[in-house]
Parts: C-alpha cells; structure tokens; sequence
C-alpha cells in the first residue's frame, strides 16, 4: 500500500490512542496548489497543507485571486484525532480585513468575526456538534478533507484497501463560517473515470457533491488526494498544479 493510502487510512479509521507514540511529532499528509480556473481562464491560486500531529491534523490555506488588487485570505482548520473541531480560523488579507474563528463550546459551536480589526467582534452561534465538517466558501482543498470524511463513514476496510459503495449517498453536516450557515451535502462514489488532466489522460475516483446551494464533483487519485474538482453550473474547474 502506498504512503498517502497509509496515512489515509490511519487519520480516518484508527483509533486515536494509534496516533500517540514513536512517530513524529509532524507528518505532511497532502501539500501543494490548486488553480482556480472560470470559463478556461485561471482566475485564483489556493496553497494548502494538511500535517498530521501528535493529537489530530491540522489543514491550511492560502488563497490570492491573480489580479494584484484582487482577494487574498488565509485560513487554518484544527481537527482532533478523531476528526472533530478544534478551532478553524478565517482572515481577509486584501482588500479588506475581516476575520472569524469558530470553535466548538459545550454542544454548540460559537464563532466570532468582525469586518474591521477595531470592530468589536460579533458572536453567531450554531446548535451543532464538533463533528461537523468546515466547509467555508472559497476554500477548495475543505472538499478534500470532506471526501476523506466521507471515505472514513461511507466506506469500508478490506485487506488494507479502501472499498466504498456504489453511487450511495451519505448526507454529512457542514458548517460555513463565512456565510454564518449550515447544512447537509450528499456525498457519494460514482465509480472509476477517465479525465483528462494537464493534457494527459488519468483514471480516477469520482465522487459526487451535492447541496442547496451547488453541486461538485471531484476527481480523487489512488493515493485519495483530489486532482480536480468541477461545478458545472458556474463553469469553475478546480485542477491540482
């Protein structure tokens, strides 16, 4: 089994007294960039990582629109080992400066935001449980780790491999922050696909997104890291660099 297929598996079935011990304190689990494509035209870059730590995992990103004057923000998604929040923290680089951090309390989950940094922050709280997933808006690489979720709770463990049911869908609870909503995404595996990527044919995991609001699909390779993600209504291509 490869490294990544390892890990994978690790972070979403084992127990979380497996993830103590001689390992090292930091693993690097996915790491890399998307390009944010609108109409064949890339319009945006998302830097992201996702580590392993000593008692969860911890997702960032960096996101710049590429006109110069365009959108920058960053954002970091605290998990604990069993895949509930932690702490997930949004900030507006440019042109403004709003910023919010939701954190689980009790069995809420209360966030704070503001638009300005003399802003006094604003509290927006959500009866849901730390196990719902962070899915905020123009964060691609949070549909990857909502497809590792749904591998964790959809799928099955078979000899070391991943085996997951055909066109089943699983409805998961997600948090938007910067919508200051919630809501359910059906997610299901539709099977092996061949797509064209960079020019050159791929075969790989499909899997379907849908929601009230958009539905997604995404391209996931063996090693279940997303290679690209689409929705069709607003023709927005997602693509791994």
């Amino acid at each position: 089994m490869k490294l990544f297929s390892s890990l994978v598996l690790l972070l979403l079935f084992a127990p979380s007294s497996m993830l103590a011990g001689d390992e090292p304190a930091v693993t690097a689990v996915d790491s890399g960039s998307f390009g944010i494509f609108v109409g064949n035209k890339r319009t945006a870059t998302e830097k992201f990582s996702v580590e392993q730590t000593a008692d969860g995992s911890l997702v960032t990103t960096d996101f710049k629109t590429e006109e110069s004057s365009g959108a920058h923000q960053t954002t970091e998604l605290k998990l604990g080992a069993t895949g509930d929040l932690r702490r997930y923290e949004f900030k507006d680089i440019a042109p403004g400066s709003a910023q919010g951090v939701l954190e689980p309390r009790d069995e809420f989950m209360v966030q704070h935001s503001t638009l300005l940094p003399t802003d006094k922050p604003e509290e927006h709280q959500y009866i849901l449980p730390a196990t719902t997933s962070v899915l905020d808006d123009f964060v691609f690489v949070h549909r990857e780790v909502l497809a590792w979720r749904f591998l964790a709770i959809g799928c099955r463990q078979k000899d070391g491999q991943i085996q997951c049911p055909l066109k089943k869908k699983l409805n998961i609870g997600v948090v938007i922050p910067r919508s200051r909503t919630s809501m359910l995404v059906g997610v299901e595996y539709s099977g092996r696909d061949s797509v064209s990527i960079h020019g050159k044919p791929r075969e790989l995991n499909l899997f379907v997104l849908k929601s009230e609001t958009s539905d997604w699909q995404l391209w996931l390779d063996d090693d279940y890291k997303v290679v690209r993600m689409v929705i069709p209504e607003v023709s927005t291509e997602v693509v791994r660099d």
